[in-house]
């Protein structure tokens, strides 16, 4: 106590109890700022962890969606092949048909199992000539009237040349039936637009009786099957 009364306080033990004080902050602080951190990174590793399961359900869930759908398609044209004179369907999409149709390319095909051993040879070959190939005008008219009529049905003999008549002269297909199944925008520019294609191989006729169950199969399962998979 100095000649006044007061108190003094050594400047040196102030300054320590100062640091030490702003030491024990500073520790504080980054503790909880690490454990905050920590904290902040164990939720994010587990929402990622989250996200990779519900990505994998959902996959998974897909994967079952596709053979399920497959399976029904399948079930559903095989019995259509095997109740009437139709030896191949094709179901395939028109790519870029907004305005015109650019290319087409299959995505399911059944054969008769009675045409599997001819066709063995050249299937592969076949497959390749409907793998995104590119449009000519006859095809892209036949392909506007099947939209338009949702079916048309084509004598190859009495066709118009083009590269789809080319095709079934090389397979051996003299009637065929082309079906409108529906069409999907894809974005301002593009739509996805799906046919099918039931082909009689050979002097066989497609009967009215064959035409009305390949519009039956078409509408109660073929369709109903796709747009399931694609909701």
């Amino acid at each position: 106590m100095n000649k006044f009364g007061t108190i003094e306080i050594d400047t040196t033990i102030t300054l320590a109890l100062i640091s030490s004080t702003t030491a024990v902050l500073l520790v504080l602080v980054n503790y909880y700022k690490d454990k905050r951190m920590k904290l902040l990174e164990h939720n994010l590793n587990e929402a990622k962890s989250n996200e990779r399961k519900v990505k994998m359900e959902i996959s998974v869930l897909n994967r079952l969606l596709k053979i399920s759908v497959h399976s029904r398609i399948s079930n559903a044209v095989n019995k259509l092949i095997h109740s009437t004179n139709i030896d191949r369907y094709m179901i395939f999409v028109a790519v870029n048909g907004v305005t015109d149709f650019n290319k087409v390319a299959i995505i399911f095909e059944k054969y008769r199992d009675d045409h599997k051993k001819e066709i063995a040879d050249r299937e592969e070959e076949a497959l390749a000539l409907y793998r995104s190939i590119p449009i000519d005008d006859v095809y892209k008219s036949i392909l506007k009237g099947a939209e338009l009529y949702k079916q048309v049905y084509l004598n190859v003999e009495t066709m118009q040349q083009c590269m789809l008549k080319d095709i079934y002269l090389y397979e051996g297909v003299m009637q065929a039936a082309i079906s409108f199944l529906f069409r999907e925008r894809m974005d301002d520019n593009n739509d996805v637009v799906c046919f099918c294609s039931a082909a009689i191989i050979g002097d066989k006729q497609l009967t009215e009786a064959d035409k009305t169950k390949l519009k039956l199969t078409i509408s109660s399962a073929i369709i109903p099957a796709i747009l399931e998979y694609m909701q």
